[in-house]
Formats: structure tokens, sequence, C-alpha cells
């Protein structure tokens, strides 16, 4: 655990807020140097105990949606949030003794054959993609 403006923040929920970030790099552009360490510190603020998710789904698609939005001089990728918030909001658990697991979650540990670590990536993976596919879509509407 780090500890940051005060709250205790998991190392893993850092990597992956900056994965969401750097997976985004190629609307971003200069942004990106942004738009790292505030998703990754949103990210992991949502998934710390005694705070909100919303700091990960809508803090995060938003803050991402409003960089893409500057960079592109266009609104269009505003709309992407739409569809972080909703791909972030599928939620990626896999089951275990303390966490029943989402549905995504349970799809993957399947496939995965049980193995926890194997399916945590695929899951955190395929939501990752269809984080960016939704991005994408967003930003090509005209």
């Amino acid at each position: 655990m780090i500890k940051v403006f005060g709250k205790e923040l998991n190392e893993e929920e850092l990597l992956v807020g900056a994965g969401h970030a750097l997976a985004l790099c190629v609307w971003l552009d200069y942004w990106l140097f942004l738009a790292l360490p505030l998703s990754t510190y949103l990210w992991a603020l949502g998934g710390a105990a005694g705070t909100s998710k919303s700091w990960r789904r809508i803090g995060v698609a938003l803050s991402c949606a409003i960089l893409i939005s500057l960079n592109l001089s266009r609104l269009q990728p505003m709309l992407g949030a739409v569809s972080g918030w909703a791909v972030l909001s599928i939620g990626y658990g896999i089951p275990s003794a303390n966490d029943e697991g989402s549905t995504v979650g349970k799809i993957f540990y399947k496939i995965c054959n049980k193995d926890q670590s194997l399916a945590t990536y695929a899951t955190r993976s395929f939501l990752c993609a269809l984080w960016v596919i939704g991005f994408a879509l967003a930003i090509n509407i005209y």
C-alpha cells in the first residue's frame, strides 16, 4: 500500500489506472503527461477503502474524455466518457473466498481453468479493450 494525500492506495490498482490512460495514448498525445498521473490516482482512489467507485468510473472516464477533446479540438470524444463509465461499471472481480466476482470475471475464471492470476489479467485486458473501442467509436462520430 502507498499513502497518497492521506489515503492508502493499492499499487496494483495504480498500475491498472496508468494502463487505462496509456491505452488512449494515440488520442491523448502530449496530454498523456497529465492524464497518466490523474488516471492513476483516480483509479486507485476509486478502489481505496471508504471511497466511492465513482472516482474510478466517472473520474477516469471524464478526465480522459476532456483531455482527448482538448487535444483533438472536438467535442465528440466527450461521448467516450459515457462509454468509459459503462465499461468501468461492469466490474472485473474474480471469484474468491471473499468476493463472488463480476459476471465477466466469472466467465474468464472458467475459461482460465480457475487460475486466478490468469483470469485477472484476461478480465482486465478484455475490459481495457472495450474501454479503447468505446473511445474509438466516440472519437470517430462525425
